[in-house]
């Protein structure tokens, strides 16, 4: 099925935990049983022939793909997740989603939406019925796309498709045969109106990560900037995992204007990004030298500090921040992040609740670090309160 207008890029694969980019356009991910006929759809869905890649060995594919998408009146990018179902990974109960696709839906700032892939001629089974537990326990929201309904009997085709419905109640269900085109109109409707949800209002915090730099030089106001589109240009490649274009702008910006804040943060931003985190902690260095009250900065310069195992150095940094921008979400997350992954679990609870007591509208987007946080704080002491 073709669609005008729609821009692709593949910008790459994840292959380890911690390794995805903060992704600022809204996600989409889609997920489902190996065979279930993921990337067809997916393929069909966005009108290209074998953008996605398969493996010929079902359930073997142990990667994240990510695709950006450029349509008309929405940018987003598709996550497509390892299929699971023929490999050792669905042996096993709920944890058997593993570090790397568990991670990713936990963790994900701006998760548009899940595309749960059904085989229509099989209804979930226990695999597809533990990650959507997982997901309702995050608080994702989920869609269900049932496959292959081309394959369904034509006499019981309806029927079947409707008791599905029923077992799935509470969940938005979309019928689809992708080598007929059927249902996709639909489905991207709904795609659609998730992704402008998420694009609507303002990314929370991320984990281990900077939020988007977004200010021109200094006082300047982004109106007023003169190097405002090379800014922007410079930001989108960033926001779409394009670092070295990305620094290669800023630097750009900079030989113009030396203490351009935006393209200052963004320097750092990008080297954070590509781990050189040695680089990246010299950026923040040199924004704070003209910007010392910038809590942005000092966030950034704290989370390269712990990313090269100086943490208590680092800290001293997020705690800064905390201090000059108490209602800056980003500080408290990231220095929660840090302790978790130091094995600090009380004090990362203990921030990340502190954080949330000064930007309670960021609960939502927090339940599932908190519980996992709580979770963690009930194991290594049986004792500890909620």
């Amino acid at each position: 099925m073709s669609r005008p207008g729609l821009r692709l890029e593949v910008l790459g694969e994840i292959r380890r935990p911690g390794e995805a980019p903060d992704l600022a356009l809204p996600v989409v991910a889609v997920a489902g049983r190996s065979n279930v006929g993921k990337s067809t759809l997916l393929n069909a869905l966005l009108g290209r022939h074998r953008l996605l890649r398969t493996s010929r060995t079902p359930g073997c594919t142990r990667t994240i793909q990510l695709v950006s998408v450029a349509a008309r009146d929405a940018a987003f990018v598709v996550a497509d997740l390892p299929g699971y179902g023929y490999a050792a990974l669905s042996r096993e109960r709920r944890d058997s989603w593993g570090p790397l696709i568990e991670g990713f839906l936990r963790d994900t700032r701006r998760l548009a939406a899940v595309l749960m892939l059904i085989d229509a001629r099989r209804g979930p089974q226990r695999e597809e019925q533990e990650l959507l537990d997982f997901l309702d326990g995050l608080g994702r929201p989920t869609l269900v796309v049932l496959t292959k309904c081309d394959k369904l009997p034509r006499s019981q085709g309806r029927a079947v498709i409707e008791r599905m419905k029923g077992r799935l109640a509470g969940l938005e269900t979309y019928p689809t045969a992708a080598a007929e085109g059927e249902g996709l109109d639909a489905l991207w409707r709904a795609v659609l109106r998730h992704v402008h949800g998420v694009a609507g209002r303002p990314a929370p915090a991320a984990e281990t990560t900077p939020a988007r730099p977004t200010g021109a030089k200094g006082g300047t106001r982004m109106a007023d900037d003169p190097h405002r589109e090379t800014f922007l240009r410079a930001r989108d490649a960033a926001q779409q995992g394009r670092h070295d274009e990305a620094i290669a702008l800023c630097r750009e910006i900079l030989a113009r204007e030396p203490k351009h804040r935006g393209a200052l943060d963004l320097l750092g931003f990008a080297h954070f990004f590509k781990k050189e985190y040695a680089t990246a902690e010299q950026w923040c260095r040199r924004t704070l030298e003209h910007y010392p009250d910038h809590a942005y900065g000092r966030k950034g310069l704290g989370l390269c500090l712990a990313r090269q195992g100086k943490l208590d150095e680092g800290l001293v940094e997020l705690h800064e921040a905390m201090r000059l921008e108490p209602k800056f979400f980003d500080p408290y997350w990231d220095t929660a992040v840090v302790l978790r992954d130091a094995g600090r679990f009380a004090e990362a609870l203990e921030i990340l609740r502190r954080g949330l007591r000064e930007r309670p509208d960021m609960a939502g987007r927090a339940r599932a670090f908190l519980t996992d946080l709580e979770a963690k704080v009930r194991q290594t002491d049986p004792t500890a309160e909620r």
